[in-house]
């Protein structure tokens, strides 16, 4: 059977603590997820693991991660190390391919997630398909790509210059397992903002709608919102309180956001979202059923006013049917079974009873 060979990333480990790192957390969910699929998992990552997997493969240890970064602030500050030629990723990819190298079958596929940092993993197995599983960043370089969006997709290949499309390229949302984020009680008289504390987050819009309304942020970076109450970094119970008690979560990203994580996390609580109107949010929006998407303040302003009138069990609903990971991994498996065929006849190959597409 074919096995997956997960590669995670070197600053990080596969746990919960860790849930202020988008990536780190789709690595845990994805192996767990394909893990209880029936697949065999092998993950590579750093020392310590909550993932469900056939074999965790520590990369680094807690003492190499302590000497690269020895002024890192984990619980503030963002990591920002992708640079190919740094220490961390030459030790950690050049371990990952010896790993891979004594666990690997002929058909077997290896997953990325660092898009070029992790290229030389994958030009060291030049016999198995590598896979880039969970794209939100522009920096491709495998020939076989999910992404977290439709949005993202397209926005990708007109910065790579692809014009045509690919057909064993996918678009698979990120998604949650079952209870981990889930409704619980009234909304509080709050609205929240939740993720990192940078301008193209849309901090100014948030400003503007603290002018009007109670707003709590929550996330690492140093920048505030003048009349909102920040409280930082939030993990575990105290996040997933946060997201339930707000009345909606602000997400008023500037830029073109590849999914918004935090979007679905609101709206698996029953809290509606609003956000800007590009993006990945109008695959994620529905205007007046889970939230608002907005272009100028009155918008803004008008959806804060009337966000009461959101049904939140139906947000709740609606969030847990799309994104969570009982409804995604039969996604991720129509797909493997795509990369799979490679192996044999390919674009060509004949099943029947096949599931409707994608």
């Amino acid at each position: 059977m074919t096995a997956l060979h997960i590669l995670g990333l070197p600053h990080t480990s596969t746990t919960s603590w860790w849930s202020t790192y988008p990536y780190t957390q789709k690595v845990r969910r994805f192996a767990t997820m394909m893990f209880e699929t029936g697949y065999d998992v092998y993950l590579y990552a750093g020392p310590d693991n909550e993932a469900k997997v056939t074999e965790h493969v520590p990369l680094v240890t807690h003492e190499e991660q302590n000497a690269w970064w020895p002024d890192w602030d984990r619980e503030n500050e963002v990591w920002n190390g992708f640079d190919l030629d740094a220490e961390w990723w030459k030790t950690f990819n050049r371990r990952a391919i010896e790993a891979i190298s004594q666990r690997a079958g002929k058909r077997d596929l290896i997953g990325i997630i660092a898009g070029r940092c992790q290229q030389p993993v994958a030009d060291a197995f030049p016999g198995l398909i590598a896979m880039e599983w969970g794209v939100g960043y522009e920096g491709i370089t495998s020939r076989f790509r999910c992404f977290e969006s439709y949005a993202w997709m397209h926005h990708v290949y007109g910065r790579n210059g692809i014009a045509d499309g690919a057909f064993f390229d996918t678009v698979v949302p990120n998604s949650y397992e079952p209870g981990e984020f889930f409704p619980q009680g009234e909304p509080e008289d709050y609205f929240l903002y939740m993720g990192r504390m940078i301008p193209r987050k849309g901090l100014a819009v948030v400003a503007e709608i603290a002018k009007h309304f109670r707003v709590i942020t929550a996330g690492q970076g140093d920048q505030r919102v003048p009349g909102a109450v920040h409280v930082g970094p939030v993990r575990g119970r105290d996040r997933l309180e946060l997201l339930q008690g707000a009345k909606a979560l602000l997400a008023p990203t500037g830029y073109i956001e590849p999914f918004g994580g935090v979007v679905v996390e609101a709206m698996l609580c029953g809290t509606p979202a609003i956000t800007t109107d590009w993006g990945a949010f109008p695959e994620l929006i529905e205007p007046g059923v889970t939230g608002a998407r907005c272009r100028m303040l009155t918008d803004f302003l008008a959806a804060a006013e009337r966000i009461d009138e959101i049904d939140r069990k139906e947000v709740a609903q609606i969030a847990e049917q799309r994104w969570t990971t009982t409804g995604t991994a039969p996604a991720y498996g129509r797909w493997l079974n795509r990369l799979c065929a490679l192996y044999r006849d390919g674009w060509y190959i004949q099943r029947r009873g096949e599931p409707w597409a994608p």
